[in-house]
């Protein structure tokens, strides 16, 4: 199934790319030059209507969309060996790396970009270190800043905000993600990290992001749980093996 999948995903990533080239950067290529000729399309005109119509952010997010999905198609192909994937990484630069990601993230529906969110981060002075799969822990981080964008928004939070810290409590490292958003009851915390849970506040639900954050957090043998009342935001409290500094 997987495989089924990721053939016509990398026709579309390519074809992105593809229109990315022609659309965004249409000097690079003569043939492109001469069929706006013959056309007799003003390509200034085009880049401001692109510009100003944020159709150059939905192609960008589009392509990394596309590009995320690979990602998990090959995290789930390569669970089986989940062995051969652990590396060292530090993790503030894993969180950073998520960060840049998440930036692309843009709803042209819901006129959200996550830019617009304030990023605070309190982390520990030292440089901490993660026994861990890079991809898969970005892909948590993301699946956590996708889920708190989408509460702000849907709650329509003044000035959206995430706060990220990280500790080292014993031989754990601690990481939280604090939103501002709407929060969620004391009874719906028992069943938000259950695939496709959603709540007044969320009527779209929460998709298979925070499941399966949930999934890859375990198998890195660390937890991941909830703190969050109503209109004070939601708390996700992650913890992994400290490997040291």
């Amino acid at each position: 199934m997987a495989h089924e999948i990721n053939n016509p995903l990398a026709g579309v990533v390519q074809n992105i790319a593809v229109l990315e080239n022609r659309l965004l950067n249409p000097e690079s290529n003569i043939k492109n030059i001469e069929a706006a000729r013959a056309a007799k399309l003003d390509l200034e005109a085009l880049k401001k209507y692109l510009n100003d119509r944020k159709l150059i952010e939905i192609i960008e997010s589009i392509r990394i969309s596309g590009l995320r999905i690979s990602s998990i198609i090959s995290n789930m192909l390569n669970f089986s060996r989940k062995d051969d994937m652990f590396k060292i990484n530090t993790l503030h630069e894993l969180i950073d790396s998520s960060l840049i990601l998440a930036a692309t993230d843009f709803n042209i529906e819901q006129k959200f970009d996550f830019k617009a969110i304030e990023i605070v981060k309190d982390f520990n002075s030292k440089e901490i270190k993660l026994n861990c799969n890079k991809a898969e822990i970005q892909q948590v981080l993301l699946n956590i800043f996708h889920n708190a964008a989408q509460a702000m928004i849907l709650g329509n939070t003044e000035t959206p905000k995430i706060i990220i810290t990280t500790s080292i409590e014993g031989s754990r490292v601690v990481i939280e993600i604090k939103d501002n958003g709407p929060g969620i009851s004391s009874k719906d915390k028992e069943d938000v990290l259950k695939p496709f849970f959603s709540t007044e506040n969320r009527p779209n639900g929460t998709g298979l992001g925070l499941s399966i954050a949930d999934y890859i957090i375990t198998n890195h043998n660390g937890e991941l749980f909830i703190e969050s009342e109503l209109k004070d935001g939601v708390k996700v409290v992650i913890t992994l093996p400290y490997e040291g500094a």
